[in-house]
């Protein structure tokens, strides 16, 4: 699991500026402004980080085990363990090699605080071989966007796609069957 939190790029010059502001101009009604701009910044930073550790994400299945040009169906399953929503998520399940119908495998939603959430996809693998489903991307913020929060689980899904099915066709030709072999003597 890779976990990362990059502020957004004004934020370092607005928190020096709000610090310089607190420490240097004597107006106090300019002052509460700027602590009140570090508490939403401390606020926030609060929010990203909870859903940074609270957020898992689990696989159904291990293994699936397809036949070639077979639609497969691929899940897994989101949990906010936060008592912070995350109001705009995005979720990416890395499937590479196989067809993924309509980029089901990418999705965007609200996930509220102890949610859980499970997508399903369709995906075809047009050649036999083993393939793998993961790893699970996601990337959300805290309510202001001051932080973008990116996780990365590793939580990966073995493919396994045999050969086609072939359907022989046992037609009966016309003539006599084996063992009946007509003798003129």
């Amino acid at each position: 699991r890779q976990k990362m939190i990059k502020p957004a790029s004004a934020l370092k010059t607005s928190l020096l500026a709000a610090i310089f502001v607190i420490l240097f101009l004597p107006y106090k009604f300019v002052q509460a402004i700027a602590i009140s701009a570090l508490i939403i910044i401390a606020f926030s930073y609060i929010w990203a980080r909870s859903l940074q550790k609270r957020i898992i994400v689990e696989r159904d299945q291990k293994e699936i085990r397809t036949v070639s040009f077979e639609k497969l169906t691929i899940s897994f399953t989101i949990i906010n363990n936060s008592r912070f929503p995350a109001l705009m998520c995005y979720a990416l399940d890395n499937v590479p090699y196989l067809h993924v119908f309509e980029k089901q495998n990418e999705r965007l939603f609200l996930l509220h605080s102890h949610e859980k959430r499970t997508f399903f996809y369709h995906a075809n693998a047009l050649n036999r071989g083993l393939y793998t489903a993961g790893p699970v991307k996601i990337r959300t913020y805290d309510p202001l966007g001051l932080f973008t929060i990116d996780l990365e689980f590793n939580c990966e899904q073995r493919i396994i796609v045999r050969p086609a099915r072939i359907l022989l066709k046992t037609n009966a030709h016309p003539g006599l069957p084996q063992g009946n072999i007509k003798i003129n003597n």
